[in-house]
């Protein structure tokens, strides 16, 4: 699926992929074993004609909306964010985020970047609610997740296998907020008698 106007926050822009946005810097995200530590591609080998291939095919699909992550003022790509697979009969899909370059790591980017999303898959989408997972011991997930108003739903433990170990799974979920309208009504309804 492809944004059609790409989406704006303070520091960032969200737009879909092109052939010209996958090259060494992608590929250097995707094999660096700090970055890819809690993704499952850590067990492939990719290279840049696999990453435009999967970039054309979220293009092209219509469950999978797949946007890169730039800074607003220098225009360089720092990670990528997708929704999907969407179930649209449930208006739900599983959101995954990834910033690739480490030196922007820490400074509230992925939080700006999931905020704006979120916004664009409940407002543009008309999702009803979006999922996510993440290893128990990425925290940096975890606390992503929890800052972006998402809510724990489950936990699985040993789900997923990491090095000689075993870990938890983290299920969290964050539904449409309530509309406006709907809120102030609540405000000026008064006490019930």
């Amino acid at each position: 699926m492809i944004i059609q106007k790409p989406l704006k926050s303070k520091r960032l822009v969200l737009r879909s992929l092109g052939a010209a946005d996958i090259g060494n810097s992608y590929l250097r995200w995707l094999c660096d074993a700090e970055i890819i530590k809690y993704l499952e591609v850590r067990h492939t080998k990719p290279s840049v004609r696999q990453i435009k291939r999967y970039v054309k095919d979220c293009n092209q699909s219509e469950n999978i909306c797949l946007a890169g992550i730039f800074l607003s003022k220098e225009g360089t790509h720092i990670g990528n964010i997708k929704i999907g697979p969407i179930d649209w009969r449930n208006r739900r899909g599983e959101i995954g985020i990834l910033v690739g370059e480490k030196k922007y790591h820490g400074k509230g980017l992925a939080l700006e970047a999931l905020n704006r999303f979120a916004s664009f898959c409940f407002q543009k989408l008309k999702l009803h609610k979006i999922t996510a997972g993440c290893y128990g011991s990425n925290l940096a997930s975890v606390n992503l997740f929890h800052r972006g108003g998402f809510q724990i739903e489950g936990i699985r433990p040993d789900h997923w296998h990491l090095g000689k170990e075993w870990e938890t799974g983290v299920l969290f979920g964050r539904k449409r907020s309530i509309s406006r309208k709907a809120n102030n009504r609540k405000k000026t309804a008064g006490p019930s008698r």
